[in-house]
């Protein structure tokens, strides 16, 4: 990975650059925008501060949606700024900081003969005859509520 973000979110990103260019950008505030497609006139709230669009996009993937990317086009912000921490390369590095250590070979761990010679079988129960029940059971308090019936 040459920069600070995998290539596979970059290729992404450049997928919604493209998009984005088709939105129109009215700014609320300054974090806060209304993007609207140019054609049909669809649009979607975007809060670069809190990174949030309308779409659930951004808050759900973590990278920035084409609304979003619009709305930073328009304050001349990068929009790889506003890519969820989980995908930089710092905490990818942080992950495979610890040593990792081979999986030992089991005829070369010691076991006890207490527990080798041991013969586990499952639990003896047995299924209750009958059909299982296709209600649910209440919680004890619980006070059914039924559906109003227009």
């Amino acid at each position: 990975m040459s920069g600070e973000i995998p290539p596979a979110v970059d290729e992404l990103m450049e997928n919604n650059l493209e998009d984005a260019r088709a939105y129109a950008v009215m700014p609320l505030s300054a974090f806060e925008f209304v993007v609207t497609l140019k054609t049909t006139g669809f649009g979607s709230s975007v809060n670069l501060e809190t990174r949030s669009c309308t779409c659930l996009e951004f808050q759900k993937v973590g990278i920035p949606c084409r609304h979003a990317i619009a709305a930073a086009m328009f304050r001349d912000l990068q929009h790889s700024e506003f890519v969820a921490d989980a995908y930089l390369k710092k905490a990818w590095n942080e992950t495979t900081k610890g040593v990792t250590l081979p999986v030992p070979d089991p005829q070369d761990l010691f076991i006890p003969s207490e527990v080798s010679d041991l013969i586990m079988l499952p639990p003896k129960t047995k299924r209750p005859p009958g059909r299982p029940p296709t209600k649910r059971k209440r919680s004890a308090g619980e006070i059914p509520v039924r559906p109003n019936l227009i």
